[in-house]
This record gives C-alpha cells, structure tokens and sequence, in this order.
C-alpha cells in the first residue's frame, strides 16, 4: 500500500493547482495472456482457454497543467477459465509421464486415490481440471496529453495497479463425477506496472493499457501477463 500512500501524498501536495476534477466511467475488453503448458492444460490433450472478459472501470482524473493529470480508478478486469483433460504427471514433470502407467484412464484413476494425503488424486491418470479466476485492483496513473486536434486529446499514460488475483480449480475423474478436488489460490495486495495510450474528446475517451499482472503474485493461475484493456468511457467535470 506504499504506492497509495505516495498517490496519496503527490495529490494532496497539488491540489492548489488541479484546474479541472473529472469523474469517470469506462466499460470494453480485457485480454489475459495464456500460462505455460503444464499449467492447468497440456497441448495435444483437449483443452479450452477463456483469456478475454467483458471488464469495467469507474474513478476520477485530476487535471494539472502542461497537459498533465493524475488518475485513480477501480478496475474489475473480469473473469478467466480454463477447461482441459490433463495428466498428472508424476512429481509435476512431464518427462516422467508414463513411468508409473501407460494407461492414463485406468479404473484406478477414476476412484479416489490414497498415495498423497493432501489430495485424492493418483500420478500418472488424467483428470478434467476446470479453473476459473478474477482480477481486479486500484490504477494510479500520471498521463500526458500534449496532441491536441480540436477539441481531441492524444497521449500517454504509466502507472501502477495495486490488485488482487485469483484462481479455483476443481478437478474430477474423466469418466464420472463420484468426487472431486478443489484447490483454491488467492493473492494479497500486490501492485504491477502499467502504461498505456488514451484519447479525450469532450466528455468521451477511450484507452489502451497493458498490466504486467500477475508477475510475481504467490499463485499459478491459467493465465498470466500482460493483461491488455481496451476500454471506452465518459469523463464528466464536477
């Protein structure tokens, strides 16, 4: 929460020179990028990959001069999923696979297992691994618009998200639904870089960001950075 802090400290120290408070609303398109393989799926075993969300985002901007100001939004970068027939490899490396059966749906691998006390689940056996995840977080954003076309305003933007990212995974045997597993991964507060390109025009803009998220976070989610948002919105003074 240091990055708050500071947003914080920065926004205070210049509020005598804020000409212009805007509130904003924004709504479009987030896209995640797909984790490694062995990450919840494996190529050449069917497999489906949900990396892009509807995603929203609602804050205020804060104008200074020279073009500049500073943001602060909340942004719900929607949902990812991940569907797939995948093995579970012995000690989690592919290059053992089949070193303790060929036959990854044998009727063991469809009872519960006892080799590991901390999950039913027997090496070597495919099972349906369905995951699903959510991100979202706090934006701070110093942007610069120095292109001005009429009433059109061109420029950049960096910053930090502060966020919080999940991940759910319930896995099955491949042939009935006697049991399952589920495994859960949450984040703490953690915080990302960002930049990106945005446009103003009377109370509209829109924006194109990338969020290195979640590089570094605690958890092994179906999806990983960068994590790009299109987004279209309205920017109202007040």
């Amino acid at each position: 929460m240091k990055s708050f802090a500071f947003f914080a400290l920065l926004l205070a120290f210049l509020r005598p020179a804020f000409a212009e408070v805007r509130a904003e609303a924004g709504f479009g398109r987030c896209h995640a990028s797909a984790s490694d393989e062995g990450a919840w799926y494996q190529r050449g075993q069917p497999h489906q990959l949900q990396l892009s969300d509807n995603c929203g985002e609602i804050g205020a901007l804060w104008s200074v001069a020279h073009d500049f100001s500073f943001g602060a939004r909340f942004v719900n970068f929607g949902q990812y999923a991940t569907y797939a027939i995948a093995n579970l490899d012995p000690q989690d490396l592919q290059a053992m696979r089949g070193t303790k059966s060929q036959d990854h749906n044998r009727a063991a691998c469809q009872k519960q297992g006892t080799e590991n006390p901390n999950h039913p689940m027997i090496e070597d056996c495919n099972y349906r691994w369905n995951g699903t995840g959510h991100l979202w977080g706090g934006l701070f954003t110093v942007a610069w618009h120095p292109i001005h076309i009429g009433d059109l305003k061109l420029g950049g933007e960096l910053g930090w998200i502060v966020y919080k990212a999940t991940w759910r995974v319930i896995v099955q045997p491949t042939q009935n639904n006697d049991w399952q597993y589920q495994y859960d991964q949450r984040t703490s507060w953690k915080k990302s870089p960002e930049f990106g390109v945005s446009a103003y025009y009377k109370y509209a803009y829109a924006a194109y960001r990338v969020y290195m998220i979640p590089d570094g976070a605690p958890i092994t989610p179906g999806y990983r950075s960068p994590v790009k948002q299109f987004v279209l919105g309205v920017s109202v003074p007040f």
